[in-house]
C-alpha cells in the first residue's frame, strides 16, 4: 500500500493476503482503499485486489 496513486509514492505498508478493505475511490489506475481492521489508508494496484 502507497501513500498515493502510482509507484513514485513511499510504500507504507505491506498487506497479507485475504486482508479485507474498502475502497473509497480511484485515480489513475490505482484504487485508493481503508483497511477494514487497522483504518489505515493508501494506494494499490488493482491487480492486487480481488472481490468477494
Amino acid at each position: 500500500m502507497r501513500e498515493g496513486p502510482g509507484p513514485q509514492y513511499v510504500l507504507v505498508e505491506t498487506l497479507a493476503t485475504g486482508v479485507s478493505v474498502v475502497i473509497i475511490g480511484t485515480e489513475a489506475g490505482w484504487v485508493h482503499i481503508r483497511v477494514k481492521e487497522s483504518g489505515h489508508e493508501g494506494w494499490v494496484n488493482p491487480r492486487y485486489l480481488v472481490q468477494n
